[in-house]
């Protein structure tokens, strides 16, 4: 997530970065989203725990389509 945030913080402060560029980078990160959101889906919840930082995290099952 850092990682896109500061490539996008980049790109749209570059003074040699069109609109346009931006916009289609824009667009091709939420077509990847889409993407990927379609190929997981998860069938159920296996477990959970707490992680050092105090977070839940769950382990999941996941049927991928192809």
């Amino acid at each position: 997530m850092k990682k896109v945030v500061i490539e996008d913080y980049y790109a749209r402060t570059n003074p040699h970065i069109t609109r346009e560029e931006v916009e289609n980078m824009a667009l091709e990160r939420e077509r990847l989203r889409e993407s990927l959101a379609e190929f997981v889906h998860v069938e159920r919840v296996i477990g959970d725990q707490v992680n050092e930082e105090g977070n839940q995290e769950y382990m999941i099952k996941c049927e991928f389509e192809v």
